[in-house]
């Protein structure tokens, strides 16, 4: 018993003659009661990571899609918890051994707990509430919740230190047995709720086998790229970057010498997020809620990964910038493999993980990836070995401004503010706008590099022959147009011919041969195509509609790949939401309808005047008016569709991205 402190009951029975038992009743060892609350601290931690997994991948089941993915972000935050845990608890025991508190653990214990309180409840009122009352009544229930967990822990862990070495050795036991019985039954418990009712749509595989001889598939959307940049729509191969006389574009364009090249494919909006959306769901952004970057495809939409993975391909995705990632886009439902910046897109509404320095965020992801590196994931996925057949989509980002011009090192093109050009001379501006030209036209010969390499893990895995390649963008680009005012002079703003026509083109040796189609299309055909054109159809219990997806805009293409024609379809295109430029467009029948607030309109015939430099909505008055009504009647509701409001990171990751000023 040398050198214990006894507690002061035991002075007590000692002074009464009383014979102390074999059990006394001991004040822990300082050197225990440190270590004690550094192991307990790390199980709070374990149960809190364990926890608020559950409840992260609840609130996110669609993207949790395989037992792998949830045991994942089950496990690791847990273990991230409990090492962290294991370190608070040490150095709050250490600092209170320093102010000679008498119970060490119980005050380190207490103070951690209400710390991790603090610091969880945070990160949900923080995201739940935008208003000053909102604000005001988090911080209420954070400090009164706080101060009643330390008293609740401080008070039980008091009555641990105080027992006897054969008591705590007890309650050690029945701690750890109770922890361990109620992280299994939230663990089991979250795992049959995310796999059974709030299942997404098709996300779960019904086990069916793809039909004999289905193809793979692989989609690439460049983000940013404008179709006239590519030497198969026009662009002289001689202002290449490079001096190798092969343009902007060779790989892509040997993919259309080859393959059916669409001449006027349109998107539904010139901005990231709601064109992806659109792609995966072939609806319009105000049909599946996505109208601007950084808001989620809900859960229930149903995209083409997951019909595709339900009928038994195997699904994977590689995307290059932040406001796709999984949680924060949603597009992620339907991919088995989900690969974003970093690929800790899991753990990104992780409170420990949202905690964590920005610098140390940074360094792990940052808000965009570079080709090679997106490629590199890519290309591990496609040369797994696997009997199934697959699809995967690659997003490469690389053509977004900033613009990186590669051949010289260091030279770079950055957003200028309307200030600032309003000041430069004419001049400098031409000057600029050269660069920025330049640049951008070495970012696609960069990009188109990468998928080069994409083509090759096909080519080497040996499945070149039986996989089906599409190549498209979201939205294109400005690049100082004449037509253009200050604050358009580059970017992807408002609706004209080079940022809503975008690049489209099909491969797939032996099936299809080499044309041109200048119907108009939609980027919104996509996914109906590949469906069809995989043999993927709709299947008993789903809804009626092209390979399932039920009612949606986009039509199968299958005809006009084969070498029919169809009647087009009038087209909406929607201005970017984050930029000053207002309006949409109605494209159709060789005509263009761009409507402005206020009532103002522009109409281009787009045949006469591809450039849209003659606005002839004064001149053809009947024409504008007949396609106003048309533009109306189909943009009906639209703008009764609102968007929650982006929290201030958010915000800050869209500002370094250009979207907001």
């Amino acid at each position: 018993m040398a050198g214990r402190r006894r507690l002061p009951e035991i002075d007590r029975h000692r002074s009464a003659g009383a014979a102390p038992t074999v059990d006394t009743v001991e004040r822990m060892p300082r050197g225990r009661q440190i270590a004690f609350a550094g192991a307990a601290s790390s199980l709070l931690g374990v149960a809190a990571g364990t926890v608020e997994s559950v409840v992260r991948a609840l609130q996110h089941s669609y993207y949790f899609n395989t037992t792998p993915s949830y045991v994942s972000y089950l496990m690791i935050p847990a273990l991230s918890y409990a090492v962290a845990g294991l370190v608070l608890g040490i150095v709050l025991a250490l600092v209170a051994v320093a102010l000679r508190r008498r119970h060490v653990a119980s005050a380190a214990l207490a103070s951690g707990a209400a710390f991790l309180l603090v610091g969880y409840w945070g990160s949900v009122y923080r995201s739940r509430f935008f208003d000053s009352a909102g604000h005001a009544l988090g911080h209420l229930a954070m400090l009164v919740g706080a101060a009643a967990l330390f008293v609740v822990v401080w008070r039980v862990a008091r009555a641990v230190v105080g027992q006897s070495r054969s008591c705590r050795r007890s309650l050690y036991c029945r701690i750890v047995w109770a922890t361990l019985a109620g992280l299994a039954v939230v663990g089991i418990a979250g795992w049959g709720i995310f796999f059974g009712a709030l299942g997404s749509g098709l996300h779960a595989p019904r086990g069916d086998a793809p039909p004999a001889g289905a193809p793979n598939v692989l989609l690439v959307t460049i983000d940013t790229l404008r179709a006239d940049r590519l030497g198969c729509y026009g662009y002289p191969t001689a202002r290449g970057p490079r001096d190798d006389g092969l343009g902007t574009s060779p790989v892509i364009d040997a993919l259309a010498a080859e393959g059916v090249r669409f001449d006027a494919a349109i998107v539904p909006m010139v901005t990231t997020d709601p064109s992806h959306a659109s792609i995966m769901t072939s609806v319009y952004p105000a049909t599946h809620g996505v109208v601007r970057n950084a808001v989620q495809l809900a859960s229930d939409a149903t995209t083409a990964a997951e019909i595709f993975q339900a009928a038994g391909y195997r699904t994977g995705a590689a995307v290059s910038v932040k406001h796709l990632d999984g949680f924060m886009s949603g597009l992620s439902q339907g991919f088995v493999d989900y690969y974003d910046r970093g690929d800790h897109d899991r753990f990104g509404y992780h409170t420990g993980w949202r905690r964590a320095a920005k610098i140390f965020r940074g360094r792990l992801g940052g808000s965009q990836r570079e080709a090679n590196a997106t490629c590199d994931r890519a290309v591990e996925w496609l040369g797994k070995k696997d009997d199934r057949p697959f699809f995967f989509w690659a997003h490469l980002y690389d053509p977004h401004h900033p613009y990186v011009l590669h051949e010289e090192p260091g030279v770079s093109f950055r957003k200028i503010r309307d200030e600032e050009m309003a000041v430069l001379p004419e001049a400098r501006l031409r000057e600029l706008a050269d660069l920025a030209s330049r640049a951008y036209d070495s970012e696609i010969r960069h990009v188109d590099d990468a998928v080069g390499r994409l083509i090759g893990a096909v080519r080497d895995a040996g499945h070149l022959d039986e996989t089906i390649i599409v190549v498209t963008s979201d939205h294109g680009e400005h690049i100082s147009e004449e037509r253009l005012r200050p604050t358009l002079w580059f970017g992807h703003y408002d609706v004209y011919e080079e940022v809503c026509r975008v690049p489209l083109i099909f491969h797939a040796p032996g099936s299809l041969g080499a044309r041109v189609v200048p119907d108009q299309v939609s980027v919104m055909d996509i996914a109906p195509t590949l469906l069809e054109v995989s043999r993927i159809g709709v299947a008993e219990g789903e809804p009626d509609g092209p390979a399932g997806f039920g009612d949606v805009f986009g039509r199968s293409l299958a005809p006009l790949l084969g070498g029919d024609s169809w009647e087009e379809a009038p087209l909406v295109v929607d201005a970017n939401p984050h930029g000053t430029a207002e309006g949409r467009a109605l494209r159709t029948g060789g005509w263009k309808l761009i409507g402005r607030p206020g009532g103002e309109s522009e109409l281009y015939d787009l045949i006469e005047d591809p450039g849209e430099l003659l606005n002839t909505a004064h001149i053809d008055t009947t024409g504008a008016r007949l396609l106003g009504r048309e533009l109306a009647r189909i943009v009906s509701g639209w703008d009764d569709v609102v968007a929650p409001e982006p929290d201030e990171e958010t915000r800050e990751m869209l500002r370094s991205l250009g979207y907001i000023n």
